[in-house]
């Protein structure tokens, strides 16, 4: 049978915390949960199509996904790679090398995205939401 010791912890003392550490904490992670969400971002999300009558080569389906990034297509081999951000009507698109363009949106609703232009296409650009038809969520 084995002898029970009694272990000496008193060389182990936890140092106190100090209270303004533990209020900064509190007070950052307060802080962090209540970052403004990007208004209208949850609307944006999915797949839409252009809706115009004359062809146009670039950007004729764009998709918008959960992580802040985005898909434009184009009728050639080309697909234009973003991240996004949302803020009110502005559209901010940063491509892979880190170039930012702000597009203005005029209209975001459950099934209609229409763009003031939308980079070489200078006129209103209209979109209408579609079924995703690829896992981009």
């Amino acid at each position: 049978m084995t002898k029970m010791t009694k272990h000496n912890l008193d060389h182990f003392q936890i140092l106190p915390i100090n209270r303004r550490i533990i209020y900064l904490v509190l007070f950052l992670s307060a802080i962090g949960c209540n970052m403004p969400e990007q208004t209208g971002s949850k609307k944006l999300l999915g797949k839409w199509v252009l809706q115009q009558e004359t062809f146009q080569i670039n950007y004729p389906i764009l998709y918008f996904n959960t992580d802040s990034s985005a898909l434009f297509t184009s009728h050639g081999d080309t697909v234009y790679r973003f991240k996004f951000t949302l803020r009110d009507t502005q559209l901010s698109l940063k491509d892979v090398h880190g170039n930012e363009t702000k597009w203005e949106i005029k209209k975001l609703s459950e099934n209609q995205l229409v763009f003031r232009s939308l980079f070489e296409n200078e006129k209103q650009q209209v979109y209408k939401r579609e079924p995703n038809d690829i896992n981009n969520r």
